[in-house]
């Protein structure tokens, strides 16, 4: 624990502070050193096995292509996510002057289109999850773009009507992904590894989520350092946000014919079938 929960402050602590700080040279050395440690993370995990000790993470889990990418997969999703919900707020709520309120009702939309999709994802996910992930990142992917070009196309006179067809499509394809993912990706883990495999995905949706916060602030504010965009030209900054996010979320479209159509049988145990992104609760 004390190991990977070193190479993980090395690595994300400087992806957040750095452009506030200027990127002093110890923001890249301790993201460079924390790769090492990872390194050495994932030998002292094999050591223990080797001697028949319990690992925090079994090493044989990597071995599911299903896991190893649905964890790529969650990683750029979720970084998305963060950097919408930031070049979203940061854009309307500073650069327009919208009140958190406002702001708050028009993000409304979101949850709405994820409503509408998400208990049919429920119903089919065991079907036919992995073309649901590939249909819904899209579908999410083109509501981003939409809202990037509603903040060019309308600028200074944006109004809640202009962006909520939008948020709602991006929530549309949230729907048919988010409820099902964590299945999706523990679908092929035995049930004896189902608790660590459950906090490695929790680990990588926190860790997602902060890469989306430091990958989001660079690609809004730029390299500089200090407030490098004053209100008028936050629609701007949001605009390119939002294209980035959307080419996040089609990145992680790519990524979805390498899970699991379902949960499948496996060698080594029964499958993880109704597993959600908690230990407590995987099984």
């Amino acid at each position: 624990m004390a190991l990977v929960g070193a190479a993980a402050l090395l690595i994300t602590f400087p992806l957040v502070q750095g452009r506030e700080l200027n990127w002093p040279g110890w923001t890249l050395a301790a993201i460079v050193a924390g790769l090492p440690v990872l390194v050495l993370f994932a030998r002292y995990e094999r050591a223990r096995e080797r001697r028949g000790a319990a690992a925090l993470i079994p090493s044989h889990l990597f071995a599911r292509r299903s896991f190893t990418a649905g964890l790529i997969l969650m990683l750029v999703l979720f970084s998305g996510i963060s950097s919408y919900y930031l070049a979203l707020t940061w854009s309307l709520q500073f650069g327009l002057g919208w009140s958190p309120l406002r702001v708050a009702l028009t993000g409304l939309a979101w949850p709405a289109g994820v409503s509408c999709t998400a208990q049919f994802a429920f119903r089919r996910g065991h079907q036919c999850g992995r073309r649901l992930v590939a249909a819904g990142m899209p579908i999410s992917a083109a509501g981003t773009a939409g809202l990037a070009w509603a903040m060019t196309h309308f600028d200074g006179h944006l109004t809640s009507g202009h962006l909520v067809p939008w948020m709602f499509c991006t929530g549309v394809g949230m729907g048919l992904t988010i409820p099902i993912l964590s299945t999706l990706v523990l679908g092929d883990v035995p049930v004896q590894d189902a608790g660590a495999a459950s906090g490695v995905v929790n680990t990588i949706v926190q860790l997602g989520g902060a890469i989306g916060v430091a990958a989001g602030g660079i690609v809004f504010f730029g390299l500089s350092h200090g407030p490098a965009v004053v209100p008028a030209h936050f629609t701007e900054a949001a605009t390119r946000t939002f294209v980035y996010t959307a080419g996040i979320f089609l990145l992680a479209a790519l990524l979805a014919p390498l899970l699991p159509i379902g949960a499948q049988p496996v060698p080594g145990g029964e499958p993880v079938t109704g597993a959600a992104p908690s230990g407590d609760r995987a099984g």
